[in-house]
């Protein structure tokens, strides 16, 4: 009897960028970041739509089966591919329908939501500490700067 194909399919909330020459990938919903090589966006290019790792084997022919296989298992590890019928595609279905007016700025929201904040026991010498160690700019200085800038 055949093993059934597994259909993959790229996270919808998800972000490339680049800092100090390395790529990074960062799914908003679940807020991971994961770094990764330029081929890594033709991989998930390529699994915008769900797709079968044979399909990915034909499609990257110039790659090994066994190293196209280890690299989707570890975009599957890594959150940025998803399993169809799995519960993290049913939760990327919902966040790309009830978020799609609001994305990709309404990314914010995941991104900051459950922030940790300063500890009510957190000492003011701790506060102060974090300030700038310049004098404050003068009165005029401000009232001139906001009025003509």
């Amino acid at each position: 009897m055949r093993e059934p194909l597994i259909q993959l399919r790229r996270v919808r909330s998800l972000y490339a960028y680049w800092r100090e020459g390395q790529l990074f990938f960062y799914n908003y919903s679940k807020r991971v970041t994961v770094s990764g090589r330029p081929l890594t966006c033709e991989v998930l290019d390529f699994f915008s739509e769900w797709r079968t790792s044979q399909e990915a084997q034909t499609h990257f022919a110039d790659y090994t089966p066994r190293s196209l296989v280890s690299a989707l298992s570890q975009l599957v590890k890594q959150g940025l591919l998803l399993v169809k019928d799995s519960p993290e595609a049913a939760q990327d279905d919902r966040v790309a329908k009830e978020w799609s007016g609001w994305l990709p700025e309404g990314s914010f929201h995941f991104s900051t939501k459950d922030a940790l904040y300063a500890h009510e026991n957190s000492s003011l010498a701790r506060f102060k500490a974090a300030l700038p160690k310049t004098p404050s700019p003068s009165v005029w200085w401000v009232i001139l700067r906001t009025r003509w800038c």
